[in-house]
């Protein structure tokens, strides 16, 4: 498969504008026994599923915290990608986008261990009037800027 140079993307724009190139080698993205590590050693309950949703599904960022419950269908062991989570608040209320193009909206079929674990973090999570997989205490969406460091934080 040929590899395609990011040109556009807004990472790749700051970079530029910086004057430093955008590199992102395999050095950067966790192997397997990291990853195993990482999600062992997170705190059970939101950090724990949020990262273990994360990692088993390869949704992004934003369509991660864009996950509701009725997302989820424990019967087939799927979640749909069906929005993304865009951090504005208008009027007080959440904005959700559609994904980034047709083929990011889809179904991915998840592991027994992943569907255990959004089980158990369903009878924890806070009531979100949303319907929000992964929302903070007070149920509100979590702020895509500082989710990283609270699921990470060890």
């Amino acid at each position: 498969m040929k590899r395609r140079e990011l040109t556009s993307a807004p990472i790749v724009k700051d970079c530029r504008e910086r004057g430093e190139d955008f590199v992102h080698g395999p050095e950067e993205v966790y192997g397997p026994e990291e990853l195993l590590r990482l999600l062992r050693s997170a705190e059970v309950g939101f950090a724990q599923a949020i990262l273990t949703t994360f990692a088993l599904t390869g949704a992004r960022h934003g369509e991660g915290l864009g996950f509701m419950w009725r997302d989820m269908d424990f019967e087939q062991k799927e979640i749909a990608i069906r929005r993304n989570r865009s951090g504005r608040y208008p009027d007080g209320e959440p904005v959700f986008w559609t994904p980034k193009n047709r083929h990011s909206i889809r179904k991915v079929r998840i592991p027994d261990e992943l569907c255990l674990a959004l089980k158990k973090w369903k009878l924890q999570c806070p009531p979100s009037k949303w319907d929000l997989m992964f929302p903070k205490a007070d149920g509100r969406p979590q702020d895509r800027k500082t989710t990283g460091g609270r699921s990470t934080r060890r």
